[in-house]
């Protein structure tokens, strides 16, 4: 799903290759991400092999708090109230506090993309 909405919505200069290669980076970073949470009874890890193997994986330090997700056949009411969950609002939270700053870090490193910066006179 993601690769092809890359490909419906992707910068006109983008190759397949590069959209692909993008793809990938955002998954392999979000299981990363998933390692590092504290996972709930529900999900205990990711399966990062499978299907080679269904074994579970988490990192050791798991600094990030996990959201609680809505198990299956549940209403939309249900995963509603999960998802805007006292517990998830602190979860995203912690999560903003952590990235904000390696945002940060990285935009002044790499520079501010001009799509960011408005010039003067324009709104």
């Amino acid at each position: 799903c993601a690769a092809l909405t890359a490909l419906a919505f992707r910068p006109p200069e983008w190759t397949r290759r590069r959209v692909a290669l993008t793809a990938f980076a955002l998954y392999g970073s979000h299981v990363i991400l998933d390692m590092a949470c504290n996972q709930s009874p529900r999900n205990p890890g990711m399966t990062v092999l499978w299907p080679l193997t269904t074994t579970r994986w988490l990192f050791a330090w798991r600094p990030l708090p996990g959201v609680i997700h809505g198990g299956r056949g549940e209403g939309i009411s249900e995963f509603l109230g999960e998802l805007f969950s006292t517990h998830n609002l602190m979860a995203g939270a912690v999560e903003l506090a952590v990235f904000l700053p390696l945002l940060g870090l990285a935009l002044l490193v790499r520079g501010v993309p001009g799509w960011l910066i408005r010039s003067p006179g324009r709104s």
